[in-house]
């Protein structure tokens, strides 16, 4: 986040969330949520949905430094604030929307048949139900 329109916005509300969601610092965006609620709330930023992006970028910066080796539950909740028995859900979850960013930056080109339906795209609405959990919120 180094371009001048960015570092305009260094105090405001939503470039403090934004950057608590790139950082995947889950303490930090509940401290800058409940100190700007009001403004946030004001922006359409919803809480639990924005939370769950702020986790699933811990999660991937947790992988990232971790890669060919284990993660222990015990790392995973601590790292994104959940409970011990909500990991496997949780990582289960990172890995669709890692899926579907696949989907989204390496489309697939797929040949239809007159006699067979059409594969959904992963654009689509129909294509997960976490689809809106993948995306980053518009602040």
């Amino acid at each position: 986040m180094n371009g001048i329109a960015v570092k305009s916005l260094s105090n405001s509300s939503e470039y403090q969330l934004l950057k608590t969601l790139t950082d995947g610092d889950i303490s930090g965006f509940e401290t800058i949520f409940a100190a700007h609620k009001a403004t946030l709330t004001a922006s359409n930023v919803d809480h639990d949905k924005t939370k769950k992006k702020v986790q699933l970028t811990a999660l991937s910066a947790l992988a990232a430094k971790h890669v060919g080796a284990e993660i222990s539950y015990a790392d995973i909740s601590k790292a994104v604030s959940i409970p011990a028995d909500q990991i496997e859900a949780f990582v289960i979850e990172g890995a669709r929307c890692r899926m579907q960013l696949l989907w989204i930056t390496k489309p697939v080109p797929v040949a239809s048949h007159p006699s067979r339906p059409r594969r959904r795209s992963p654009g689509s609405a129909q294509a997960s139900p976490h689809r809106d959990l993948c995306q980053v919120p518009h602040l």
